[in-house]
C-alpha cells in the first residue's frame, strides 16, 4: 500500500499567488519557505526547468484527454534511465503508469505481490527505520544514493519524481514480472512524467556524491543539512521526532506545524511524510530553520509539561 499524503493542514496556509524555486508568495507579499515541496514532487524547485516548455506543445495540441499516445513509451523510457541513472539495476524492468495510488495499489496487488489479499506496504528508503529486509516494495526518492542499491533487491519500486502533482500520475517499476496495464492517460500528463524524469536525472548528475565533494554556498542545502530539533534526517528528509507523552496528544503535530507557520516555514502536513530540506537555502532562511526547530520542541516540551 502506497500512503496517501494528508494534506489537511495546508488549510492553514494563507493564500499563495505564485511559487518560485523553494519558496511560496502570498498575494500581501510575505514569503514563505517551502519544506513541504509537494511530497517531493517539487524536490528540485517549483516551476522546474523545462516543464513547461515541454508541455506547453502538447497542450496546445489540445491532448488533454486520455488516449492512446506514443509519449507512454517515451515515459516509461525516461524512468528507467532514471534508475540506471542512480545505478538501480532491475531484472527485466517494467514500467506501469497509473493515475492515482488507488490504481497502483490495485496494480501491485495484480502483479502477484498481494499480501492476504491486499496490496504490500511500499517502505520508504528514506525511512530512518527502513529495517535491513526493506520488503517486497519500496518508495525510492533522490538523494539518498546509499540506499539505493537497496531498491534493485525488490520486486517493485515506487519512484518519487518531481512532476507536479497537476499532472497526477504513479509510475511503478517491476522486476521480472509484466506490469499490469493502467487507465489511459493523457498526453500531457506523459510528457510532464517524461520531462520531470529526465531533469532529475541531470540534477543527480550535477550533484556531488557525498558533502565531502560538494563546493561551499547555498546550493549545497540538500548535502549540509542544518541539524534540526525534533527532526531525524535521512539525507535532506526531515522525519519528525516526539516524545511517548506527546505522541499520546492527537494534536501534537498540529501544533508543531503551526509553530513552523508562524515562522514563515512549510513543513509536511502529514506525520508520515518527510519534510525536506530545500535544493538551496541563504544563511538566514538557515538560522531561521533552526530556530524555528527549537522554538517548536521548545513549545512541545513546554506543552507536555503542562499535561
Amino acid at each position: 500500500m502506497i500512503c496517501n499524503v494528508d494534506t489537511t493542514l495546508l488549510t492553514l496556509l494563507p493564500r499563495i499567488r505564485r511559487a518560485r524555486g523553494y519558496r511560496l508568495y502570498t498575494p500581501d507579499g510575505r514569503r514563505l519557505i517551502d519544506c513541504y515541496q509537494d511530497a517531493g514532487r517539487a524536490i528540485l524547485g517549483h516551476r522546474a526547468a523545462g516543464l513547461i516548455r515541454d508541455t506547453k506543445a502538447v497542450i496546445e495540441r489540445g491532448c488533454l484527454v486520455p488516449l492512446p499516445s506514443p509519449e507512454a513509451h517515451r515515459a516509461r523510457q525516461a524512468i528507467v534511465r532514471l534508475l540506471a541513472a542512480c545505478d538501480i539495476r532491475v531484472e527485466e524492468a517494467q514500467v506501469g503508469l497509473y493515475a492515482t495510488r488507488v490504481d497502483a495499489d490495485a496494480a501491485l496487488a495484480g502483479a502477484g505481490l498481494a499480501v492476504a489479499g491486499r496490496s504490500p506496504v511500499a517502505r520508504d528508503l528514506a525511512d530512518p527505520d527502513l529495517p535491513a529486509d526493506a520488503g517486497p516494495v519500496v518508495v525510492w526518492r533522490p538523494f539518498v544514493r546509499d540506499r539505493d542499491a537497496i531498491a534493485g533487491r525488490c520486486d517493485a519500486i515506487v519512484p518519487t519524481v518531481p512532476c507536479p502533482s497537476f499532472f497526477s500520475v504513479v509510475p511503478v517499476v517491476f522486476s521480472g514480472r509484466s506490469a499490469p496495464d493502467g487507465a489511459l492517460l493523457p498526453e500531457a500528463i506523459l510528457r510532464a512524467l517524461a520531462s520531470s524524469a529526465t531533469a532529475l536525472v541531470r540534477a543527480l548528475g550535477d550533484a556531488p556524491s557525498g558533502p565531502d565533494d560538494a563546493p561551499s554556498g547555498p546550493d549545497d542545502a540538500r548535502l549540509h543539512p542544518p541539524d534540526l530539533a525534533g527532526f531525524r534526517a535521512v539525507g535532506p528528509y526531515l522525519w519528525p521526532v516526539a516524545t511517548p507523552a506527546e505522541r499520546d496528544r492527537p494534536d501534537w503535530y498540529r501544533n508543531r506545524f503551526e509553530s513552523f507557520l508562524r515562522a514563515g516555514i512549510v513543513i509536511s502536513p502529514d506525520v508520515r511524510c518527510p519534510s525536506i530540506v530545500p535544493g538551496e537555502l541563504s544563511d538566514g532562511e538557515r538560522k531561521l530553520l533552526e530556530r524555528a526547530a527549537g522554538e517548536a520542541a521548545s513549545s512541545d516540551e513546554a506543552a507536555e509539561e503542562e499535561g
